[in-house]
């Protein structure tokens, strides 16, 4: 009697973990281990990945991103900030490190005409097959699709903003995308919205997730 009844307990205990994995979101899954593929990549060819920070108009304005830059340095991600015109240059040199290094982490941040330019860079790169991990834009000025080769996509935008916009996915891609409206929030607006220390410390967070921190001499 009592073995029947532990063995009752035991069948209902693994049908609830079965539906328990299976309500899991199924890209959840798929990022983890697409996360983990770029990572073992990177450990194997001794190169870390490509992070690009994309400033605005003019090179002058996005200044948050500088700051980003030296946050990123100070803990051993080589981080790279570049005007939205040098894009291009970017974009062939991701791809050359592809081919160089294997498949490793790259990580797209961008703001005003520089988040419009890391579409750019992913599109570039989405015709030669090669993955963006993760792909932060801040307060692009055109709407635009978050091509289906990024696996992590996050606009940070306002919606009362007349120079920003919200960003569409491709049709039929994978991944996550999120449009996160900060019209909420005091003091944030498109010449600064990327110099929140909120928000910059959750894209150093995800960040963290895809580039392993190169190691410090002791």
């Amino acid at each position: 009697m009592v073995f029947f009844k532990f063995r009752t307990v035991s069948i209902a205990i693994a049908v609830l973990l079965l539906a328990i994995t299976t309500a899991l979101p199924q890209n959840n899954i798929v990022l983890a281990k697409h996360q983990s593929t770029y990572r073992i990549a990177a450990e194997k060819s001794g190169y870390q990945g490509d992070v690009y920070l994309v400033r605005g108009f003019a090179n002058v304005f996005s200044r948050g991103l500088d700051r980003l830059g030296v946050i990123f340095n100070s803990r051993g991600i080589a981080a790279k900030v570049i005007p939205h015109t040098a894009w291009r240059a970017a974009a062939v040199k991701i791809y050359g490190n592809q081919k160089k290094y294997g498949p490793v982490p790259v990580v797209l941040i961008g703001h005003s005409l520089g988040a419009n330019a890391t579409i750019r860079i992913a599109e570039f790169l989405k015709k030669r097959n090669v993955k963006v991990q993760y792909l932060v834009t801040f307060e692009p000025t055109i709407r635009l699709d978050v091509p289906s080769n990024v696996r992590v996509a996050v606009n940070y935008f306002l919606s009362n903003s007349i120079m920003g916009e919200s960003l569409k996915r491709e049709p039929r891609s994978g991944g996550s995308f999120r449009n996160i409206d900060m019209v909420k929030v005091d003091g944030i607006g498109h010449f600064n919205i990327e110099e929140n220390t909120r928000l910059q410390r959750t894209v150093l967070r995800n960040v963290l997730r895809y580039i392993q921190p190169a190691r410090r001499p002791r």
